[in-house]
């Protein structure tokens, strides 16, 4: 259920501004919406701070994944998080400028490195002695350029040829006179031409990147926790402040701040303002207002349909409708039938199972998750076993879901049937919602259209007849009646020229839950060709036994990652696409977040 919201406004002295946030933040109740104002220097500075901070966590997150953790830093967090931080931030700091030198020595080491090791002072005793010298790099192939370049050297010059390395030619040339005019690119070495202390350099660098890269390892094992904490509280630290400077003002006297505040805590704010001091004002929420968030409250024991939206990331809108536990139930179904075998249910019931007690004596806050699991798992199992499908085998199972003659159409049928009362469903339930009989009229008449579609199904893919049409005929034209009449919005030549796509639609939406039975008769025959595969094995030689077997296993394994992913898919597409179009859900809703 979606809490019933109202605006309000807290009005106090501006010499109590920082009084007031704080007993706002104390209470938790308010969702603060702050007004656009420039960015002060404590404000920046907190800024800057969360964003160094949650570089710093992913960073540290990325070395625990390339340990091979669990987590980043399980366990109850104990120490300075402040003090830690500071300190991985110093680490983190040292490490990357150690990095960039590290990179800078190794492609100096690499330049000098076909030049080989050479004392560089003799290059500077040969110029005391009156010499120029100059090291060069050229092009082998382009011999006659070289040539030509060559005869325009002073009298006395000489090249002596280092290395030759493929194509290239590296020279040490050497001239009693000038060498700026010719037109030669002399090799330079910014970081010096001793290649023994580059190597060294090089090596050192290494060695201190890798002590501080297990040390911040380290941290990320031991402290992710403490850090994860730190950055949270960085992070209300600067919601504060851009709560305090996004406070309109009324003159110079008095300060306000505008939000939401759920009605049923409306007493709780009321109170806090009289004790305060502070003015207040509340008012319905206007339809049109877009900033209103949404705060799902659901009993206990249908808590594990805000787990499906946790996990999508999607919100219904506040004028929208939650539609939670529908998405919850009717994905429990489709994941029983895309997955479609009672085997995988044992198992998965009896993990979701065991963690299911597990949570309830270690980890609570994970129960609705266990919980929804355990449905799904259910819903598996008991699917499997009404089509008879245990690992790829048939056994028992439904008369007319196993029927060699009639049991594919009966499964197809059955998706139809569910996408018929999925939909009409949707509109069934906006019926009471709606506050004009012109909208009552108008979502029963799409209900009726979506069972003539199903109906029409029936008959055309089905029955493979047209001699039971004359009841989609009636329902056809009753529902369209009441669509054209009363759902269709004349006046809107937009929504009258789209109205012919929303009948195609109507029938194309229920064709697609089709998909529910195309999946789960893939993973059963996925699991046989691997049965089959590892049975001609055993035939042919029982030795083969072992082999067949891995093969069986990774077969299996193999099918029950793209079952999963096949839940995620399609599932959740029927579910927050088809469904929720009929409904009008956008899942354009913003989260509750109370100022606390």
């Amino acid at each position: 259920m979606i809490e019933r919201m109202l605006k309000t406004t807290v009005v106090c002295l501006a010499d109590d501004r920082e009084t007031c946030l704080q007993g706002l933040r104390t209470l938790g109740c308010v969702h603060v919406v702050p007004q656009a104002a420039e960015v002060t220097a404590d404000r920046k500075t907190a800024q800057e701070e969360v964003a160094q901070s949650a570089r710093l966590l992913n960073f540290l997150k990325g070395l625990a994944a390339e340990t091979k953790a669990t987590s980043c830093g399980s366990g109850e967090p104990k120490g300075d998080g402040a003090a830690c931080r500071e300190q991985c931030l110093a680490l983190w700091e040292e490490l990357q400028k150690n990095q960039e030198e590290l990179q800078k020595v190794a492609q100096a080491r690499q330049q000098l490195a076909p030049w080989g090791h050479f004392d560089s002072s003799l290059l500077k005793r040969l110029e005391e002695r009156g010499w120029h010298v100059a090291l060069l790099s050229r092009n082998g192939r382009s011999q006659e350029h070289w040539l030509q370049e060559w005869k325009e050297r002073p009298e006395g010059t000489v090249e002596l040829v280092v290395s030759r390395q493929k194509e290239q030619v590296l020279s040490l040339v050497l001239s009693p006179a000038s060498l700026e005019g010719l037109p030669l690119v002399p090799q330079r070495f910014p970081l010096g031409m001793d290649l023994g202390a580059l190597e060294a350099r090089e090596q050192a660098l290494g060695q201190k990147c890798q002590e501080a890269t297990e040390t911040l390892r380290r941290h990320a094992r031991e402290d992710g926790a403490l850090l994860a904490q730190e950055h949270a509280r960085l992070e209300r630290a600067r919601e504060y402040l851009a709560t305090r400077d996004g406070m309109g003002r009324s003159g110079q006297a008095l300060c306000y701040l505008q939000g939401y505040v759920p009605e049923k805590q409306l007493e709780e704010l009321r109170a806090a303002a009289r004790s305060h001091g502070w003015a207040l004002r509340y008012e319905e929420v206007l339809p049109e207002d877009s900033l209103v968030p949404t705060k799902l409250t659901m009993p206990r024991h249908w808590e594990m349909a805000k787990v499906i939206l946790d996990f999508i990331g999607i919100l219904p809108g506040y004028h929208e409708v939650d539609i939670s536990v529908a998405v919850m139930i009717f994905l429990s179904l489709f994941c029983g039938m895309l997955v479609g075998d009672a085997g995988y249910g044992v198992i998965f019931t009896g993990l979701s199972l065991w963690g299911l007690c597990r949570c309830r004596r270690q980890k609570p806050e994970l129960l609705p998750s266990m919980k929804l699991l355990t449905g799904m798992s259910l819903c598996v199992l008991i699917w499997g076993s009404l089509s008879g499908n245990w690992f790829g085998l048939t056994w028992g199972g439904l008369p007319c879901l196993v029927d060699s003659q009639r049991g594919q159409l009966n499964v197809q049928l059955f998706c139809f049937f569910l996408a018929a009362i999925h939909l009409s469903l949707a509109h069934l339930w906006k019926i009471p919602l709606s506050r004009t009989w012109r909208g009552k009229l108008g979502n029963l008449g799409w209900a009726i259209f979506l069972w003539a579609n199903f109906f029409t199904v029936k008959c055309l893919l089905i029955d493979n007849s047209f001699a039971k049409f004359t009841i989609p005929s009636v329902m056809y034209a009753v529902g369209a009646v009441l669509i054209l009449l009363f759902s269709i919005q004349w006046n809107n030549m937009g929504d009258v020229i789209y109205s012919p796509f929303t009948f195609i639609n109507s029938l194309s939406d229920l064709l697609s839950y089709i998909r529910l039975y195309a999946v789960g008769l893939s993973s059963v025959y996925i699991a046989k060709a691997f049965n089959d595969m590892s049975a001609m094995l055993w035939e042919k030689n029982p030795w083969l036994l072992p082999v067949g077997a891995l093969i069986v296993l990774a077969g299996h394994l193999l099918n029950v990652a793209m079952a999963l992913m096949s839940v995620l898919v399609h599932g959740i597409r029927l579910n927050t696409l088809e469904f929720s179009g009929h409904i009008g859900v956008e899942w354009g809703g913003r989260p509750y977040k109370p100022f606390r």
